[in-house]
């Protein structure tokens, strides 16, 4: 039972009491003051009709009119005249009309009076007895009025005495509104703080829950950072501070794997410092390892601005980036020179002559890391030869009908966003014991009578602007597929739908439809864009959280040091990304970052997922580290 019905119980039960006590002494003090003055009028009455019969001629017709004018005018219930031998002279009688008072209230409060008796005289001798008797039925009346007068008015202030206490009771409850909030998120693992209220007992409770939710989320940052030390331990290059050439193939061989990913096709670009051993000889080696570390940076600048870019150290002159989603080749590869040429102020001696050499090559899922690797060492060649940038681009000779510029593309896009076009693959996604938990749904868009994985067209439609039209149709064929099928099926959403509320609103609506169970979607966001969209994203999360959907981020491990800034918006799950379990069983430094992930997850209450999983002993390894579920070309459904 709530508060405020209790205070309406405890209202009414004290205005019961009032009530019944009021009554019984107002009612009991009326009861014996019209007994007295019925009393006093019955002595009064018979005193006087006496008197004035005495005086008369005792004519027995006169008396009886007498008595009986008395009677029709005194609201009497008797008036009775006997002789001196008991015998009855005159006698007038009504019986008791209390057709507006009920019987039992009757009987509950009797009113009783003595009667009046008086003797009427002739001369000097006793002409008889008068007995005078007063009706008390108006006496009940006038009782049962003023009982009814004094209910209305209990409940008149009962009720005016609960809304005002109701009013009193949401106002001094106010506090506790934010109270519970900060509770349930808790018990969500959200751990959240609030402003403490003026009320004393509300205020120390919500010092006390801020201190808890400050504590944990203090653990988590400091857990986080610990992660994030391993991981740099494992991945990153001591001198340049971006990844080693272990990570970066990893790198690359994880996005060749994932064949339906949106970013499963691009550019690998190498950068060769083509005199470095000249510039270590002549400005020493902690200058030149100075030089490696703001080269380094500079290219993690350029790719920390992008999602799943990655820059990495080939070996002590080469230095490589992998450009998932690109579409503008040539421009890149200019940027990334140009990055290398401006990481050294040109007023170190030697820098002059520093000569920078760019190459690369396109890639797409299912080549192999080597092939892709051979290509963008003949482009770097070739770029040396001729002194120039040189970019191999021979992925696309398979795919004559594919457009082939901007124009093309905004056609073709345009013309194949239609539900008829548009296909979910369904890979499974289960936990560490082997059960199913959900279905993995990446898109395939039918373009020019092929229907193409999502890394051909997704970098064209962001380029074109149509992800949020891409995403839609992707969120209504999973709703269809869900209530059809009644299957658990995550599916991609891109930054722009994340921050279109055209696009949270029809999402809205159709998760509110009959027969649409919102429990079976999960949406995967970018680790990536969460991060550094945080607003739009918590926005995303309170809009959508409530209808009962989960909410995960994919691609997991770069940016995870920041992920507790997200302690606050209830995540389900985190997807690792498929670089971080490539060879896990073969990787310590990866095994022990992985760990972390998995404390800090279980810590916040969402489950660890693992992606591009290949093989057996990945999938051991994985399991012995904590990870809740996995994905990948080597997880089969029995």
């Amino acid at each position: 039972m709530s508060l405020s019905k209790k205070l309406w119980v405890i209202i009414g039960i004290i205005m019961v009491m009032a009530f019944v006590g009021t009554f019984a002494i107002s009612t009991l003090s009326a009861q014996r003051y019209f007994s007295e003055q019925l009393h006093v009028k019955n002595v009064d009455s018979a005193a006087s009709l006496a008197l004035s019969m005495s005086q008369v001629d005792k004519d027995p017709v006169f008396i009886e009119l007498m008595l009986a004018a008395k009677f029709d005018t005194g609201h009497y219930k008797l008036i009775k005249l006997t002789a001196p031998n008991g015998e009855v002279m005159v006698e007038r009688h009504q019986s008791r009309n209390l057709d507006k008072v009920p019987g039992w209230f009757a009987r509950l409060i009797p009113v009783s009076a003595e009667p009046g008796v008086a003797q009427v005289q002739d001369q000097w001798k006793q002409f008889g007895t008068l007995v005078v008797e007063s009706h008390e039925g108006y006496a009940y009346v006038e009782l049962w009025n003023s009982t009814l007068r004094l209910l209305g008015w209990f409940v008149i202030a009962a009720l005016l005495t609960g809304m005002l206490g109701s009013s009193l009771l949401r106002l001094i409850l106010s506090p506790l509104n934010a109270v519970i909030g900060q509770a349930e998120a808790i018990g969500e693992q959200r751990f959240i703080t609030t402003a403490e209220p003026s009320t004393t007992e509300f205020r120390r409770l919500v010092r006390v829950m801020n201190t808890l939710s400050g504590r944990v989320r203090k653990m988590l940052q400091e857990e986080s950072q610990r992660v994030e030390e391993l991981r740099k331990q494992a991945q990153l290059d001591p001198v340049s501070g971006i990844n080693k050439r272990d990570s970066l193939l990893n790198a690359l061989d994880a996005r060749l794997s994932e064949q339906h990913s949106a970013h499963s096709s691009g550019m690998l670009v190498v950068l060769r410092i083509r005199n470095l051993a000249d510039l270590n000889q002549a400005m020493g080696r902690q200058t030149t390892d100075q030089l490696i570390h703001l080269i380094g940076m500079g290219l993690q600048s350029i790719v920390q601005k992008h999602s799943h870019w990655t820059a990495g150290r080939l070996n002590g002159s080469d230095f490589a980036v992998i450009t998932p989603s690109v579409v503008d080749t040539e421009a890149v590869c200019n940027r990334l020179h140009s990055a290398m040429l401006d990481a050294w102020p040109p007023s170190i001696e030697g820098l002059s002559e520093m000569k920078v050499h760019v190459g690369g090559c396109l890639f797409k899922a299912g080549e192999s890391a080597s092939a892709v690797l051979s290509r963008a060492d003949g482009a770097l060649a070739m770029s040396e030869s001729q002194d120039r940038l040189h970019i191999d681009a021979g992925l696309d000779e398979d795919n004559q009908n594919l457009p082939s510029n901007l124009a093309n593309w905004r056609a073709a896009l345009e013309s194949a966003l239609k539900p008829e076009n548009l296909m979910l693959c369904q890979y499974p996604v289960i936990s560490s014991k082997g059960t199913l938990l959900h279905y993995e749904a990446p898109a395939q868009l039918r373009i020019a009578q092929d229907w193409l994985p999502a890394g051909r067209f997704v970098p064209w439609a962001a380029r074109l602007a149509l992800m949020t039209q891409l995403d839609q149709l992707v969120f209504d064929n999973a709703v269809d597929t869900i209530v059809r099928d009644k299957l658990a099926l995550s599916i991609n959403l891109s930054l722009d739908a994340i921050c279109n509320h055209e696009f949270q609103d029809h999402m809205i609506q159709r998760l509110r439809e009959p027969g649409v169970k919102a429990g079976k979607l999960l949406l995967d966001i970018n680790e990536f864009d969460a991060i550094h969209h945080q607003p739009e994203f918590r926005t995303f999360c309170l809009a959508l959280k409530p209808l009962g959907c989960k909410i995960g981020l994919k691609h997991v491990g770069p940016n995870f040091s920041k992920i507790a800034e997200l302690h606050d918006v209830g995540l389900d799950y985190l997807k690792v990304d498929t670089t971080v379990t490539r060879d896990i069983d073969k990787d310590p430094g990866n095994q022990a970052f992985l760990r972390g992930v998995c404390v800090v997850a279980h810590a916040i209450g969402v489950k660890a997922i693992a992606g591009g999983v290949s093989s057996q002993a990945e999938i051991d390894c994985l399991a012995s580290l904590g990870i809740d579920g996995m994905t990948g070309p080597g997880i089969k459904l029995d």
